[in-house]
């Protein structure tokens, strides 16, 4: 009973509420897919890991039963690049400002996808008169953009996984002919994106 017990306490140090987890598999029957995050609420007395995924799910988590592991914020990220008429590409870069200014070339936009994806484009590409890119609902995006994952509850990049690198690169696989003069339309009429 005391090695259990110290057991239990070991993971209640491990995972402490608010930490972040990466699912990797789970054995239950109703299980959160693979690649789903999600935050702990807290280890209860038996040491089951109480969850809430970011896919809406409270399944918990059994330690020696389900894999997973513990988000950090990632030092390098793998992104997906869109350039103007360009084939899409992944591409690894430093998880600060410096490098997203740089793979954009100014100052960063940061538009919401979904609540854990965001297409990072350069601020004032149409303002810039940037060469149109693809068109995204009602707008255009001009200029390179990328997609990254994003954590939503501390608000950090993070790498996408390949599920979401094949979805996208699905949404954007198309090479846009865009005339120039759109670009100009949109900020005449002040298209305000999503």
């Amino acid at each position: 009973m005391n090695t259990n017990r110290n057991q239990i306490n070991r993971i209640k140090e491990q995972y402490p509420e608010g930490t972040r987890i990466l699912l990797e598999s789970m054995e239950d029957m109703q299980a959160v897919p693979p690649g789903t995050r999600g935050v702990v609420e807290y280890v209860d007395d038996i040491g089951t890991i109480h969850m809430e995924w970011d896919n809406g799910s409270s399944l918990g988590l059994v330690v020696g039963k389900d894999k997973f592991s513990v988000v950090t914020v990632e030092p390098q990220i793998t992104v997906l690049v869109c350039e103007q008429k360009k084939a899409l590409y992944t591409l690894v870069i430093e998880n600060d400002l410096e490098s997203m200014q740089k793979l954009v070339d100014g100052n960063i936009e940061c538009v919401q996808m979904t609540e854990t994806i965001e297409l990072v484009c350069k601020e004032e590409g149409k303002l810039n008169d940037l060469e149109a890119n693809r068109r995204i609902n009602n707008d255009i995006i001009a200029g390179t953009f990328f997609i990254v994952a994003v954590d939503i509850c501390d608000v950090e990049f993070m790498s996408l996984t390949k599920d979401e690198i094949d979805i996208y690169s699905e949404m954007f696989a198309e090479i846009e002919n865009i005339p120039q003069e759109e670009v100009k339309l949109g900020i005449d009429i002040g298209f305000i994106g999503w």
